[in-house]
């Protein structure tokens, strides 16, 4: 599944993210993700997780 999703999303631009109720959606140049599980954002070794302060900043 990653290399998927590496393979169709290289050199394309993250245009946007939407924080939807219960999901959240990236928006790419013609693509969407659509995610229901909340994801886990590695930002030099640090883990955010959803309920982080931080984790929509």
């Amino acid at each position: 599944m990653e290399t998927i999703l590496k393979d169709k999303l290289i050199n394309e631009q993250l245009s946007s993210v939407e924080f939807v109720q219960d999901y959240l959606q990236l928006h790419f140049d013609g693509r969407t993700i659509t995610s229901y599980i909340w994801p886990i954002i590695n930002i030099k070794n640090e883990n955010l997780i959803f309920g982080d302060v931080v984790y929509r900043a």
